[in-house]
């Protein structure tokens, strides 16, 4: 009889401290009741992970006590405290506010749920992490089918956009509108002024008619808050620009030896005689790049009364190039005004100025006798 007590008083405990206690349950949509595979399933207390089978359900490592959380793409994510170690049954909503953005479509706004067409947007935070030095260059890898290619790499050099290729009417550009404005160039634009960019790809852009052949990209600047204290924001930066790779050519005296090789070829007395002498000669390369600043400020103040709101802004951008130095440069100085009033609770006004002056200066390219082209054809002795 004491060996049969010993062995409930020591041996279950023991058993039983060895199990280790786990919780299960199942995990389902809020709306539908649908079972979610493949969520993850994370006790954060102990570090403990796992994902719910094809029914949703789940068996994870768990004391009282303990926070799990579950999540799960497109889904709002929820925590739980262990209080009972019982089955549990959880629900996970689905996340909209994606879907309720907002996207203007020519003829009006919609939001992206209820969007049929091809629209891409990119937006304000998309541009201003990417600081670029051109409009053009924030739609770079932001938009599915959308291309843009230099035309020239020196400062200010323009870029082309293409949204559907080539047109069969000589004009292969899109239909640019900002703030319902057409506009022809976007270098005469400040990127940190804009708000959102929507590319209108398919046949929701025939609204604007045979203009929109090539597809239309619709720009909205940026606005104040209605009721708010005046906002000031002021960025700047300041660079160094240089050629990150040049293209290898051959030095004087590999030069002159391919030169001696082919006149010997054609029968003719070679040019170069004493070839030990010329050594390394010159890369021209080395000559025509240098380094170059680039700098830029922007100074923006927004804000709003109870029945209007206002966005006040303006830039300047300076950048030299890296070839031919103050010979080649780019400086472009914007100002820009947009104010909206509601006069009353159906009627409102919205004015917006924009001022914008560019002073570029180039140098020969893209053609033969150009600085690079020389560059690369000089011979190096």
């Amino acid at each position: 009889m004491k060996w049969l007590s010993f062995c409930f008083g020591v041996l279950l405990p023991m058993f039983a401290w060895g199990q280790a206690s786990t919780l299960s349950g199942v995990l389902l949509d809020a709306d539908t009741q649908e079972p979610l595979s493949f969520a993850n399933v994370l006790n954060e207390t102990q570090q403990e992970g796992t994902i719910t089978d094809l029914d949703g359900k789940f068996t994870i490592k768990a004391e009282i006590g303990d926070k799990v959380v579950f999540s799960y793409t497109g889904y709002e994510t929820q925590s739980l405290t262990v209080s009972t170690l019982d089955d549990v049954s959880l629900q996970l909503a689905s996340t909209v506010s994606a879907l309720e953005e907002v996207v203007v479509i020519g003829f009006s706004t919609a939001t992206k749920k209820e969007v049929t067409g091809a629209v891409s947007i990119v937006k304000a935070d998309d541009i201003e992490a990417l600081n670029p030095n051109r409009l053009e260059q924030a739609l770079q890898g932001q938009s599915a089918g959308v291309q843009i290619s230099s035309q020239s790499g020196s400062p200010g050099g323009g870029m082309n956009i293409r949204i559907r290729g080539i047109s069969s009417n000589g004009n292969n550009n899109p239909l640019i509108l900002v703030d319902g404005v057409r506009y022809e160039d976007l270098s005469a634009l400040n990127p940190s002024s804009i708000e959102s960019i929507n590319i209108l790809k398919d046949a929701s852009a025939s609204i604007y008619g045979v203009q929109a052949a090539n597809g239309v990209v619709l720009i909205t600047t940026k606005q104040g808050t209605r009721s708010s204290a005046p906002t000031i924001d002021l960025h700047s930066f300041y660079g160094i620009q240089e050629a990150e790779r040049r293209i290898p050519v051959l030095n004087a005296t590999e030069y002159a030896l391919l030169i001696n090789e082919a006149f010997a070829n054609g029968g003719s007395q070679p040019p170069f005689t004493n070839i030990g002498s010329l050594g390394a000669g010159t890369d021209w390369q080395d000559e025509v790049f240098q380094r170059a600043p680039i700098f830029q400020t922007n100074l923006d103040i927004r804000g709003g009364g109870e029945r209007s709101r206002y966005a006040i802004g303006g830039s300047y951008f300076d950048q030299e190039g890296i070839v031919g130095g103050e010979q080649s440069g780019f400086r472009r100085y914007t100002a820009n005004l947009n104010y909206t009033t509601e006069l009353t609770d159906k009627i409102s006004t919205n004015a917006v100025i924009a001022y914008s002056r560019q002073d570029r200066k180039t140098l020969l390219e893209n053609n033969i006798g150009s600085v690079l082209f020389n560059a690369l054809n000089m011979p190096p002795t």
